[in-house]
């Protein structure tokens, strides 16, 4: 995710430098949409290539200027999801605290709920992420504050046409997290 977002901050700026050379960039008003693949070592080279074409597909048709992120599992299941730049260093921070030892448990309790709260007002679906975040294990509320992921889900939500396609998206984005973190399938 540093990398992405590196490569992102490199292409958006008027002059990069690098080795003692300048480079003309594209400049502040300038757009990036990328994809970003975590595969097996093992992995098939080809499948995660076409994987990669696919997400920075996924990135552009979803309003540009933003980063998909595929995880292939060895299991077999695959999941993409997009994120707005201005996200990224969120996810980021999430993965942090789950390498700290904040649980994923709250994440997958709320998706298994999803269909349920999908039809729910937005306020409810916060109060639902707050609860869930508070009745997990320590040190997960500690490390992810229940009113800062609750805030998190608010702001990430604007790209989506409905609350409960955000939510989705915004829990698939903290199992992506979580994964990051754990750099390996369980």
């Amino acid at each position: 995710m540093p990398c992405a977002l590196e490569l992102r901050q490199a292409f958006t700026s008027d002059f990069y430098t690098r080795d003692g050379r300048e480079y003309l960039m594209m400049g502040s008003r300038a757009t990036i949409s990328g994809g970003l693949v975590v595969v097996h070592a093992k992995d098939d080279l080809r499948l995660a290539l076409q994987d990669a074409r696919r997400a920075e597909k996924l990135a552009k048709d979803a309003g540009k200027d933003a980063l998909a992120i595929t995880i292939r599992r060895r299991s077999g299941e695959h999941t993409s999801v997009v994120c707005p730049w201005a996200f990224v260093p969120t996810v980021d921070h999430w993965a942090q605290q789950f390498r700290s030892g904040a649980s994923d448990r709250w994440a997958y309790h709320l998706y298994r709920e999803r269909s349920a709260l999908a039809d729910l007002p937005v306020e409810a679906m916060q109060a639902e992420i707050r609860r869930q975040i508070k009745r997990a294990e320590e040190p997960t509320p500690r490390l992810l504050p229940p009113a800062s992921i609750a805030e998190a889900f608010e702001s990430f939500r604007s790209r989506f046409d409905t609350a409960g396609a955000a939510l989705a998206s915004f829990l698939t984005l903290c199992h992506t997290a979580s994964f990051l973190a754990r750099g390996r399938d369980r």
